[in-house]
C-alpha cells in the first residue's frame, strides 16, 4: 500500500465513509499510515462517535485507541505549558499569536486529543523576541538547537527552538512565518499582523490568532513551501479542510487571494487547497477556484519542485539549497561541511575530552557515501529510462 492509496482510504474513513474489505496485512499498513500521517486520533474519535469503531478489526481498534490516548495525554501537558506562557506574556504586555497545532486543536477539532501536536508555536514581534525567550527561560525552557555555524539559526531559522527537559515540552517562538529572509519565498508579516484577533479562550487570555484567511494562507505556505508538500502529513490537509468548513462564510477570499499574490504565496495556496479538496471535497467558492486555477507567481516552479520526494538526503539538501538566496547557500554549505564544535558534540554525543577529528571524518565519509549513492540511483533511473 503506497502513500496515496493509504491517504485515499484514510480520507474516506475520516469522512465517515465505508472502507472496502481489507486483509490483516492491509489493516496493519493502514493503521500504521494513520499514525504516521497524524490522523489516527481523529479516526478513533470519529469512529467512536459514529458507531463505526466495532466494524474495525480488534487490533486496529486497539492501535487507534492507543494513538488517541497518547495524543490526549501529550496535548494536556503542552496546554498546561501554554497556560503558564499565556499568563506571563499577558503580564509583560507582549502580543503573541498562537500558531498551527495548538491553535487548530483548540479551535477546529471536536476534542483536544483528536489533533496530535509535538510542540507549541507562538509568533511574537521581532523586536520582542529576546523578551519572549527570557519569559520562556523563567518557566524552565532552555535553548535546544546548537548552531552548526555561528548565527546560522538566526539566518536560516524562523523561530527560537526551546525545550523544558523535565516536563518534556517543546516550544518554538517564531519571529517570522515559514522562512527567514535568507529564503527566496520569505514574506513580510505586515498583513498577517493586521489579521490578528483575540483567541477568545478563557485559559489563554491575551493570546491572539489569525483571521480565517490568515490561518489558511499560513497553513498552505507552511505545508507546501516550508515543508515542500512532500513532507506534509495528511493532518495538515485536515487542518485546512476544517478551516474551510468552519469558516466557509467568513473567509474573505478576495483579500486572501490578493495578499497571496502580492507576497508570491498564491502558488502554495493553490497547491495546498487543491490537495485538500482532492482528499476531502472541501468547500471552496467556484469563483475562488477559478482564480486559483490560473494563479501563478515567482515561487510556482519551487512549489512544483518541492512536491517531489527526494531519493536521498543529498537530494533533500539540494532541494533546500535551491530555496535559498546566495548568503544562505554559503552558510548552509559551511554548516554541512564544517559544523561548529558545539554542534558536533551534541550531534555525536561526545564528551568535552573526546577528540572531534574522528567525528568530522565520519561526517564527511557519510556525506560522500550519500552523494555516491544518489549518483548511482540517478544513473540507474537514467539507464532504465533509456532502455525502456
Amino acid at each position: 500500500m503506497n502513500q496515496e492509496e493509504a491517504r485515499k482510504l484514510l480520507s474516506a474513513a475520516l469522512n465517515g465513509g465505508p472502507l472496502p474489505a481489507q486483509n490483516a496485512e492491509s489493516w496493519q499498513a493502514l493503521t500504521q499510515a494513520a499514525v504516521r500521517e497524524g490522523v489516527a486520533p481523529l479516526w478513533y474519535w470519529n469512529a467512536s462517535r459514529h458507531g463505526t469503531l466495532p466494524a474495525l478489526p480488534l487490533k486496529a481498534q486497539a492501535e487507534l485507541r492507543t494513538a488517541y490516548a497518547q495524543s490526549w495525554k501529550a496535548n494536556q501537558i503542552l496546554l498546561l505549558e501554554l497556560e503558564s506562557l499565556a499568563a506571563e506574556l499577558k503580564r509583560a504586555h507582549l502580543p503573541a499569536v498562537l500558531l498551527k497545532g495548538a491553535n487548530f486543536a483548540l479551535r477546529l477539532y471536536p476534542d483536544l486529543g483528536a489533533r496530535p501536536m509535538s510542540d507549541l508555536d507562538l509568533l511574537v514581534p521581532f523586536a520582542q523576541i529576546e523578551q519572549a525567550v527570557e519569559i520562556a527561560k523563567k518557566l524552565g525552557f532552555e535553548d535546544s538547537a546548537p548552531e552548526a555555524a555561528p548565527h546560522l539559526n538566526q539566518l536560516l531559522g524562523h523561530a527560537v527552538w526551546m525545550y523544558a527537559p523535565q516536563r518534556r515540552a517543546a516550544l518554538e517562538i517564531h519571529y517570522t512565518l515559514a522562512a527567514s529572509a535568507a529564503f527566496k519565498y520569505a514574506a513580510p508579516l505586515n498583513w498577517f499582523w493586521g489579521q490578528t484577533q483575540p483567541l477568545a479562550h478563557p485559559r489563554y487570555a491575551a493570546l491572539l490568532t489569525f483571521s480565517p484567511q490568515g490561518n489558511l494562507l499560513y497553513a498552505a505556505a507552511h505545508a507546501m513551501l516550508q515543508h515542500g508538500g512532500k513532507s506534509a502529513p495528511l493532518r495538515w490537509f485536515v487542518d485546512m479542510d476544517l478551516l474551510l468548513r468552519k469558516y466557509e462564510h467568513e473567509i474573505n477570499w478576495q483579500n486572501l487571494l490578493e495578499e497571496a499574490q502580492r507576497i508570491a504565496w498564491i502558488s502554495a495556496l493553490r497547491a495546498g487547497l487543491e490537495q485538500t479538496q482532492r482528499y476531502f471535497a472541501s468547500p471552496i467558492p467556484p469563483e475562488a477556484q477559478e482564480q486559483l486555477r490560473h494563479a501563478a507567481d515567482s515561487n510556482s516552479p519551487l512549489v512544483k519542485a518541492l512536491r517531489r520526494q527526494p531519493l536521498s538526503h543529498t537530494e533533500e539538501e539540494i532541494q533546500k539549497w535551491k530555496t535559498l538566496r546566495l548568503n544562505g547557500k554559503i552558510q548552509m554549505a559551511r554548516a554541512l561541511v564544517f559544523p561548529s564544535a558545539e554542534y558536533m558534540r551534541r550531534r555525536y554525543q561526545l564528551t568535552g575530552k573526546e577528540s572531534l577529528a574522528p567525528s568530522y571524518l565520519m561526517r564527511w565519509a557519510g556525506i560522500l557515501r550519500d552523494i555516491l549513492h544518489t549518483l548511482a540511483r540517478r544513473l540507474y533511473k537514467f539507464v532504465k529510462k533509456m532502455a525502456g
